[in-house]
């Protein structure tokens, strides 16, 4: 006999966009907009939900060296965390469903607070990070694809372009 405990998809679209300006210590410090839209479904054993995603948030992001990236990296590999700079503005939003939220973390001093609902988990685990490069001059696109067997997938497309600061 075969027993199914649920089914919950997320599919959607998340967009950071700004400035980060490389800092004196080394890290890439800025404050960015992040928008995200997307749809969530969720069945369980007697209830089933479906509803729609959508928001935006300023998020001060801070990027660090770190050793080793991804192969076929260009330039250095960077670890990119992101931190709310306040709630989320999201739209109503259907279901029983709850917000990422993360505790204080004493060490940082950061009230991490609540993250609008961001597809992938490295946004709303600023301990863990994003993983990409910055490259050396120029503009640089690259696409992560990943794809965990039974829980699903993603494909993040990340273009870095490194710029002089005016005056």
């Amino acid at each position: 006999a075969e027993m199914s405990l649920g089914e919950v998809r997320r599919v959607g679209t998340d967009r950071f966009t700004g400035f980060l300006a490389l800092q004196d210590d080394g890290t890439y410090r800025g404050l960015i907009r992040g928008e995200t839209s997307s749809s969530f479904y969720a069945r369980g054993f007697d209830e089933e939900c479906s509803t729609n995603l959508t928001g935006s948030q300023d998020l001060l992001v801070i990027a660090e060296n770190v050793p080793e990236g991804h192969a076929g990296d260009p330039g250095h590999p960077i670890v990119v965390r992101f931190y709310p700079m306040g709630q989320p503005e999201i739209a109503e939003i259907g279901c029983d469903y709850t917000l990422d939220a993360s505790p204080d973390d004493p060490e940082r001093g950061i009230r991490w607070g609540f993250y609008a609902p961001f597809n992938d988990l490295r946004v709303v685990d600023p301990v863990r990070g994003f993983l990409t490069a910055m490259p050396e001059g120029g503009e640089w696109t690259y696409v992560y694809r990943e794809f965990a067997p039974g829980l699903g997938g993603g494909t993040w497309t990340v273009t870095v372009e490194v710029v002089e600061p005016e005056g």
